[in-house]
């Protein structure tokens, strides 16, 4: 959700404030540890920041790449989903051990 939101947004602080109850109270009706579940949520929000749209226009203008924006997107979508599933490992590994 989180990495979604920060996608379009472009705001991972109010991606995490507008939903962190959310993801809260939903990790609690699952069993789940909240402060684990939220943490990984604010730490998804940096791989979902690495592909949002306004970091990509904005990085791309302050290099002088404008028109290249597609491109960087392709080369940066791999990262920001091998990092994401990284994650999702980490967080299983410390559930299955809490």
């Amino acid at each position: 959700l989180i990495i979604h939101a920060i996608f379009v947004s472009g705001s991972e602080t109010g991606s995490n404030v507008l939903f962190r109850n959310l993801q809260r109270v939903s990790a609690e009706l699952l069993g789940l540890p909240p402060y684990v579940i939220v943490s990984l949520n604010c730490t998804r929000g940096v791989f979902g920041k690495i592909v949002c749209l306004q970091s990509i226009s904005i990085g791309v203008s302050a290099v002088k790449l404008v028109g290249k924006e597609g491109e960087i997107m392709r080369k940066l979508l791999p990262h920001s989903l091998v990092l994401t599933a990284l994650l999702g490992l980490i967080a299983y590994l410390q559930i299955a051990v809490v």
